[in-house]
């Protein structure tokens, strides 16, 4: 083993904890309340809709200012904890005279919790997920002077997700154990998680490479081949989780919504009077796709 065997080993790591501040405008306490001025500057009692009270609570109460309408600021802050950890491991070895073996394994992996993910509303945080490996074996054989042969076999995967990393015992989606989808209400920030989520992808990777160079005389011939099989997973949940949107017009109990108060939009999502409704047919709400591509090349060549 002595001077035949060479090895390398190398690891970094991250760990990091900031504050993110935000700044946002929500419902004030008499909103909370079920009341609302009118144009006159006085509070219509409106009312909550018992369907809607559960949603109108995860509307922390504003902090800061007055703003009118019924609204108010708010000012928070969350963590936000970040971890990553990368490592590699690298193997040189002569097994002969005219063998060469080389293996090198890469890992990164990490993630992070990043609080306004979907919205500046507290309490919806999401998670971002990285995790990447790289593998590489090599044999590299001399069989005669003018001939040699290099062969690599490799191994790359790949992983990254932005998912919800919050759950509430509330679901607006047409299918069951969904997370909490998107109240959208004029003059508001949104009030759940972004429908683009989870968001990411899987892929996998294998691949041989042949390279052999022959010298003969002043040529120098090569062929070589590369077969590659790459595969790609991943979910595609748009739109599963589903979005009311609140804009001052819509229908509550079968009647149409007609504003008594200067804030139509803050009040129809009060008395659960939506104007759209966007959603997922459970029968089509399967997204799990999966990918796949063989790649063959070759090559001659005469130098």
């Amino acid at each position: 083993m002595k001077n035949k065997t060479f090895f390398f080993a190398n690891y970094e790591g991250l760990r990091e904890s900031k504050s993110v501040t935000a700044s946002l405008t929500v419902p004030d306490a008499n909103a909370h309340n079920g009341q609302l001025p009118d144009s006159s500057g006085n509070l219509v009692n409106v009312g909550v809709n018992p369907l809607v009270r559960p949603f109108l609570e995860l509307f922390p109460l504003p902090n800061g200012a007055s703003l009118g309408g019924g609204l108010a600021e708010l000012r928070t802050a969350r963590k936000q904890p970040t971890r990553e950890d990368y490592g590699l491991v690298r193997i040189d070895y002569q097994l002969t005279d005219k063998d060469q073996l080389f293996g090198r394994y890469v890992m990164d992996d990490g993630d992070t919790i990043v609080p306004f993910q979907s919205t500046f509303v507290p309490g919806f945080p999401g998670e971002r997920i990285l995790r990447n490996q790289y593998l590489v074996l090599s044999w590299q054989r001399l069989f005669r002077q003018n001939l040699l042969n290099d062969a690599k076999v490799n191994f790359n995967r790949t992983r990254y997700v932005a998912e919800v990393a919050n759950s509430y015992p509330l679901s607006i989606s047409l299918v069951a154990n969904r997370p909490v989808g998107v109240m959208a209400i004029a003059g508001l920030p949104a009030l759940g998680n972004n429908l683009i989520f989870p968001l990411g992808t899987s892929s996998n990777t294998f691949e041989f490479i042949d390279n052999l160079s022959h010298q003969r005389g002043h040529m120098n011939w090569k062929f070589g081949a590369d077969i590659k099989r790459m595969q790609i997973n991943g979910p595609f949940d748009l739109f599963i989780d589903a979005e009311y949107l609140f804009l001052g017009a819509g229908q509550s109990g079968g009647q149409f919504f007609v504003p008594r108060s200067a804030n139509p939009p803050l009040e129809s999502f009060l008395v659960g009077a939506p104007t759209v409704y966007l959603g997922t047919d459970p029968a089509f709400a399967n997204s799990d796709r999966g990918f796949r591509q063989t790649y063959l090349g070759f090559y001659a060549q005469n130098d």
